[in-house]
């Protein structure tokens, strides 16, 4: 995880779509700051963002704010941490992924079926995988928020 902190002169194009029927509320936005514009940046919730705010941007690579995971914006104090399952229900979603495509592989007798099976086990073997690192990824970026919002107000 990386951080950049950065002072917003503006900020541009907010909506406020909603996925699906769950009615998930998000934010698009893009802004500008220390000269460069930044578009087309996505996060849960209805967060507030506006110029002049000081802003720590949690990003997965470094420089890359289409990798946004999050951030605490010291001027409101407000934090948007990002959205993902928890690490335990991430590693129980993988074990019954994982259980389903077994059983798949070890019922099936003809070499075809057995040899299509064991693609599918594959893939939800690398499903398995990208689940509990989403998880994972999304615990520690948390983390890092929070512990900007601690560091923040301990000054």
């Amino acid at each position: 995880m990386h951080v950049e902190t950065l002072t917003l002169e503006r900020v541009f194009d907010v909506q406020r779509p909603t996925i699906g029927r769950s009615r998930d509320t998000t934010s698009d936005f893009s802004f500008e700051a220390q000269g460069r514009k930044v578009y087309g940046l996505n996060a849960a919730g209805t967060p507030s963002l506006k110029a002049g705010d000081r802003v720590s941007f949690v990003l997965r690579e470094s420089g890359n704010f289409q990798s946004l995971v999050g951030w605490h914006n010291h001027t409101t104090g407000e934090d948007v941490l990002p959205r993902h399952r928890s690490l335990g229900r991430g590693l129980f979603h993988a074990g019954v992924i994982l259980v389903f495509g077994w059983m798949m592989f070890s019922t099936a007798e003809q070499p075809g079926v057995r040899l299509m099976t064991g693609g599918l086990l594959a893939l939800f073997v690398l499903f398995a995988i990208s689940t509990v690192q989403n998880a994972w990824q999304g615990q520690q970026a948390a983390r890092v928020i929070r512990s900007l919002r601690e560091s923040a107000e301990g000054r």
